[in-house]
């Protein structure tokens, strides 16, 4: 019976990137752009094509007719959901797995950093918060936006308090008649939790890293944690995931024609994605941005490559594991080659540049 949920458990695995999206309609609003691109280093920068010949082959369609590489972060979430498969609280009284249990944890949580700002702090015990702030500055001054934009942190741990969990459940239970009946259910769920080994403590349950419309960035300590447990650094991580949800403000302000106009979901949402890696990329690289060096941003091409998935025909499809460190690459040598390097390229022109290489 597990061994059969487990091969079921290894598409779900997958399906956490669709957790790392950007949602809902663009905005009309416009931003104002940094000094004006000049035509000289537009075209500059559009060479770049012909000295990187690997690069636009990633785009051609082509691509998703090839094998789709599964990744270590995709191991990493499989290794999650199985330890949630060898622990009996998710078992029902007829021995049947209980994926509902893994839904509501993770719903939850969802719910309540999406409409509710509590004390933030980045990293399970707030290890992360001042580079996240700085970077957030950064960014600030990079891409300035005409609204406000609001990071919130997702934890594992707002899922062990009791007042916290009543919260959520009287928020977004919408059959909960008062305050009474919100902490049985609370304590239902801390009775789950108190059986067992990794409700709520499994990273999975705070997997959240997206952008809203609103102005809205969500990012979660599991997705840090996963990629530190695999090897990578958790300062980077926190800053290759915010660049890339800021960018996503970027984009709902600016509302750009060429991104709106796909027939199809799924590559609405894949050219949306790998443009935020792009731009991500040139934001870490460029010397005001995150001036990272080499060895930075060799391990960002990872973090990156990890956050593909495969399933291409899917309406939140992010790119393909390959696509999206190409994207990453192509940001990394627009920054890199730019001949006056203090220069920032404007939004608008970003947008041009990508779009010519994406086509």
């Amino acid at each position: 019976m597990k061994g059969q949920l487990l091969s079921g458990c290894r598409w779900l695995a997958f399906m956490v990137v669709f957790m790392v999206a950007s949602c809902s309609k663009s905005d009309p609003d416009t931003i104002s752009g940094h000094e004006p691109f000049q035509q000289a280093n537009l075209k500059l920068a559009l060479a770049l094509e012909e000295e990187s010949q690997c690069l636009p082959q990633y785009f051609d369609e082509n691509i998703l007719d090839s094998p789709c590489e599964s990744t270590a972060f995709g191991l990493v979430i499989e290794s999650y959901l199985k330890s949630f498969l060898d622990d009996a609280v998710f078992y029902d009284d007829d021995n049947q797995f209980d994926f509902n249990i893994v839904d509501r944890f993770s719903s939850l949580n969802r719910q309540y950093i999406t409409h509710y700002r509590g004390e933030v702090y980045f990293g399970k015990n707030g290890q992360f918060t001042s580079e996240v702030q700085k970077t957030s500055r950064k960014l600030d001054r990079f891409w300035p936006a005409n609204r406000q934009i609001v990071i919130n942190a997702q934890h594992v741990q707002d899922l062990s308090d009791r007042e916290t969990l009543a919260d959520m459940i009287e928020s977004f239970d919408k059959d909960v008649p008062n305050r009474e009946e919100s902490y049985r259910r609370a304590d239902l769920l801390l009775n789950l939790s108190s059986r067992s080994e990794v409700l709520p403590e499994s990273p999975y349950f705070a997997m959240a890293a997206f952008s809203r419309n609103n102005g809205l960035i969500v990012l979660g300590d599991g997705v840090v944690e996963t990629f530190i447990s695999m090897g990578l650094d958790g300062k980077l991580a926190y800053n290759a995931l915010l660049s890339h949800e800021w960018w996503h403000q970027v984009q709902y302000e600016q509302n750009w024609k060429n991104i709106t106009d796909f027939s199809s979901a799924s590559e609405f949402s894949k050219y949306r994605e790998l443009q935020a890696d792009f731009a991500s990329a040139y934001f870490l690289t460029h010397k005001r941005g995150g001036a990272y060096n080499w060895k930075k941003i060799e391990s960002f091409f990872e973090i990156s490559y990890n956050s593909g998935d495969c399933f291409v025909q899917s309406p939140t499809h992010h790119g393909t594991p390959e696509e999206r460190r190409v994207a990453a690459k192509l940001g990394y040598q627009l920054a890199s080659s730019a001949q006056r390097k203090g220069e920032i390229i404007s939004i608008e022109a970003l947008n041009i540049i990508f779009e010519d290489f994406y086509y």
